[in-house]
């Protein structure tokens, strides 16, 4: 198998070009996403909808517990 520099740093620059590229897509004026597009936002606006959905399913197994044991007693 050929390598273009070495073994270890083919794929260290391909992840700083890749890196790179993301920065400079998000950060110049022609190609910026619009406020609220961002990677970032959206990742948190991904993690805060997980975490909602954590927080009801672990509300219904609550309520189906204490249901559970209301019946028992």
């Amino acid at each position: 198998m050929s390598y273009l520099l070495s073994k270890w740093l083919d794929p260290a620059l391909a992840v700083f070009t890749g890196s790179l590229a993301f920065y400079l897509s998000e950060t110049n004026p022609r190609t910026m996403p619009e406020k609220g597009e961002t990677l970032r936002e959206l990742m948190s606006w991904k993690m805060e909808m997980r975490r909602q959905a954590v927080q009801e399913r672990e509300a219904a197994e609550a309520q189906e517990f204490l249901a559970g044991a209301s019946k028992k007693d």
